[in-house]
């Protein structure tokens, strides 16, 4: 069952992934053949059918499976949680002014989307390129002077190691 939220991304064709904790490290891909036309009063979800191949009959009745859907991809800036400052029901984000010298800090107020792995959506209140501080941001101050230990700006389809030893201080455009 899928819930109903993702109702208009779900169509015939879509791709699919599936993986089963009993067949670690097996992943099967396949597609959504069919939808139901009612969703459960109770769950709030509805009835999806795909088909998987099998070639190995490894794939048997009842077996409990994680399907990811690939519905309806898009790019939007993202940050990493941690430099999310939220304050009552706002959120706000640190840019690095390096326009002045030493740097500063610059307090934005951001609209936040979809959080994933880490990562939050960042829907308004960014644009692409500017660079975010993501280590220390507690201790940060609007137009307080800052330190940059590093200066690698990510670019589209990169990622962020947060395990890093070297604090990271540039988000992704995702």
């Amino acid at each position: 069952a899928v819930p109903a939220t993702f109702l208009t991304a779900i169509v015939p064709g879509l791709d699919i992934s599936a993986t089963s904790t009993s067949l670690p490290g097996q992943t099967f891909d396949g597609e959504i053949i069919s939808i139901d036309n009612e969703i459960d009063p109770i769950s709030r979800s509805l009835r999806v059918r795909a088909v998987l191949p099998n070639p190995d009959r490894m794939l048997k009745a009842g077996l409990f499976m994680g399907v990811t859907l690939f519905a309806s991809p898009r790019e939007r800036l993202a940050v990493p949680e941690s430099a999310i400052e939220p304050l009552s029901s706002k959120s706000f984000v640190y840019v690095a002014d390096t326009s002045t010298s030493p740097p500063t800090a610059g307090r934005r107020e951001v609209t936040i989307g979809a959080r994933d792995d880490g990562m939050v959506e960042i829907i308004a209140g960014l644009e692409a390129g500017e660079r975010v501080i993501t280590e220390g941001v507690i201790r940060v101050r609007d137009g307080a002077p800052i330190r940059i230990k590093t200066s690698d700006l990510l670019s589209s389809g990169d990622s962020v190691d947060l395990a890093a030893d070297k604090p990271v201080d540039v988000s992704a455009v995702r």
